[in-house]
């Protein structure tokens, strides 16, 4: 077998010499181009995504801690269940404290909705919430319980409590440092006036903000309860 092929002058004419001849393929110069943007596009993407994840971790570590304004101190009351719901029930993460009664029509529907909503934002964090009566005479647990479903609730992560008229007062004003004027609006002594703000308490049951209903101060409260969130065993806020 021969090792090189015959010279020209020896091929028949049937023969092609470029068969004969390995033959080379010019890729074309517009797939290269395809092919180099795609990648260079995919590692732009890849570099922001990264970045932007970087980045947001550091600028949470970067903020100053938040002030830590009082504790909560130790209650017992009753869930929507009618369970025990305690201090230890919230204990060991952060959470979010709002105050309503079922039969409330003025501002009690908006801190509602805004708990829901909040719900929803954090619903990938271990943040709880906790939906407090301060008309426990009507809003038994089964009303609780009504009223929770109907805002869109998840039980294992918002909870409403009631209790005695006397703990939820002493709760609210001597444990949140907010107001709470009136009896029982069931028992017929004048309607409960009471504050409208949310509380964020870390998960040792220390206060660490409270929050206006509006928009953007729950925007803030979203924002500072991510941060005790993402580290709560080591958050410092004094």
């Amino acid at each position: 077998m021969d090792l090189f092929p015959p010279p020209a002058s020896q091929l028949s004419p049937a023969d092609d010499p470029g068969e004969l001849l390995p033959r080379v393929t010019t890729p074309d110069p517009r797939r290269v181009r395809r092919a180099i943007l795609r990648g260079l596009l995919f590692g732009l993407a890849i570099g922001a995504a990264t970045g932007a994840a970087s980045f947001a971790a550091e600028y949470l570590h970067a903020q100053p801690p938040l002030p830590t304004l009082g504790l909560v101190p130790a209650f017992q009351l009753t869930d929507q269940e009618g369970q025990p719901f305690d201090n230890a029930r919230l204990a060991g993460a952060p959470w979010i404290a709002g105050f309503v009664f079922t039969s409330c029509i003025d501002t009690c529907p908006m801190i509602t909705a805004r708990m829901a909503s909040l719900q929803r934002k954090l619903a990938n964090t271990k943040v709880r919430l906790a939906s407090f009566s301060v008309d426990p005479a009507h809003d038994t647990p089964p009303v609780l319980a009504d009223y929770g479903r109907k805002a869109g609730a998840d039980f294992a992560r918002w909870s409403f409590a009631t209790g005695p008229i006397a703990r939820i007062q002493a709760l609210v004003t001597g444990g949140f440092k907010l107001t709470m004027l009136g009896g029982d609006a069931a028992a017929g002594e004048g309607q409960v006036v009471h504050d409208e703000r949310l509380v964020l308490v870390d998960g040792r049951g220390r206060i660490r903000g409270y929050y206006d209903a509006d928009a953007e101060a729950v925007a803030r409260l979203d924002r500072d309860a991510r941060r005790l969130a993402t580290d709560s065993a080591t958050d410092s806020g004094g």
